[in-house]
């Protein structure tokens, strides 16, 4: 006769293991992860940010899903292709792009300084308004504190197209079980009903 004690008992020494791994290295991480995520707001990243890069890692992972939809081959070789190389090697390759002598941070300046131009025209209490709210500073631009390599711009463009393909895969594949063949169909079902007919003898 079984023990129900002594069954417990060996339930939980060959759970506790795999409790203990998850605790460690997927538990505990997340935690901290989640903290450092509302730790300040600075250009490391914060909750700002990182709601950004999820909004539009969003918007474009559902667009590439539709396209992949349609051109599987192109886009899922262009989304898989970066994945041959290492992900610290891709993430300081934007370091290298995003230098200060590079061309992404004439495009900063240029985007820095039409912004300027368009605040200053812009009434006093709507500068002083998005000046409270963290949208615009009230400080004039120079280019030589304004780099593009520690600002949220960065920090946004770099998550997005590192966590990118982790959007559009997901999406792609809960689209993949979508029926299209139901949106052509339905103006006909609309046509071919008997409201439909009644509505078209009426007019006659």
């Amino acid at each position: 006769m079984n023990n129900p004690l002594r069954s417990k008992r060996t339930e939980w020494v060959v759970t506790l293991p795999g409790f203990l791994w998850l605790a460690l290295f997927f538990a505990i991480p997340a935690l901290i992860v989640l903290a450092f995520t509302f730790h300040g707001h600075d250009a490391s990243g914060g909750v700002g940010e990182w709601s950004l890069s999820t909004l539009v890692s969003c918007v474009i992972g559902t667009t590439s899903a539709l396209a992949l939809h349609r051109w599987r081959a192109v886009v899922a070789g262009s989304i898989m292709l970066p994945f041959w190389t290492s992900f610290v090697v891709r993430v300081f390759a934007w370091k290298t792009m995003l230098h200060p002598d590079g061309w992404l941070q004439a495009c900063y300046c240029a985007w820095l300084r039409t912004r300027e131009w368009l605040f200053s025209w812009l009434p006093a209490a709507v500068q002083k308004l998005l000046v409270a709210i963290g949208a615009a500073s009230s400080e004039p631009f120079s280019e030589a504190t304004s780099t593009i390599l520690d600002s949220e711009a960065a920090v946004v463009l770099v998550s997005v197209y590192s966590f990118l393909p982790f959007a559009i895969m997901p999406i792609y594949t809960a689209a993949e079980k979508f029926d299209f063949s139901l949106r052509t169909s339905t103006p006909s079902a609309r046509s071919s009903s008997p409201a439909s007919g009644r509505a078209s003898s009426r007019r006659c």
